[in-house]
């Protein structure tokens, strides 16, 4: 876990791990904070991979709202993953993961299950609030049902959801979207 205040300095961070097997294996690196500006890669000292909400969605090494670089290990060899992450406004706090493929599907069926929940119970209250704004014709309640509108958005955007589905080819959005959700 590495938790700093805002420094516009890139953070580094290198991990070193052995795949014990007699066979090949591929390892995951997760990093699970979803709002980071560009996240490079290098294994064993060669830079592999550069994405980031300051670059379009398909340019993740993985398809994830994380940020996830697949490893493939021959046995018994040591990898060595260097990160460079960069944030231009805001403080850093993140989780960094090492999975196998069964730890990978097991991390993201939790976090996917909680995020429906969590996302679906703000739906609903934003569905009833919007009917009760249209038959009651009270302004207070279109303004409520605008702001958890708002606040849904803000979640996507904070989860990650938003960049992957909504808006994946305009990294721009992905980097206002936050300020401006945060704004209601």
């Amino acid at each position: 876990r590495i938790s700093e205040g805002f420094n516009p300095a890139p953070t580094r961070l290198k991990a070193e791990f052995t795949n014990p097997g007699n066979h090949t294996a591929t390892y995951y690196w997760v990093i699970s904070n979803t709002y980071i500006d560009t996240v490079d890669y290098w294994l064993n000292g060669k830079h592999v991979a550069q994405t980031g909400l300051s670059f379009p969605f398909e340019q993740r090494p993985m398809e994830s709202e994380c940020f996830v670089l697949p490893v493939k290990t021959a046995p018994h060899e040591t990898v060595s993953v260097h990160t460079r992450l960069a944030i231009k406004s805001g403080s850093l706090t993140s989780k960094f993961f090492l999975f196998d493929n069964a730890g990978l599907d097991k991390w993201f069926a939790a976090r996917n299950r909680f995020n429906a929940i969590y996302l679906a119970l703000f739906l609903n209250v934003f569905l009833i609030a919007l009917v009760v704004s249209l038959v009651s014709r009270r302004n207070i309640m279109i303004y409520y049902a605008m702001y958890l509108f708002a606040f849904i958005l803000f979640q996507l955007q904070t989860l990650g959801y938003a960049y992957r589905y909504l808006w994946p080819d305009f990294p721009f959005a992905a980097f206002f979207g936050k300020g401006m959700f945060q704004l209601f």
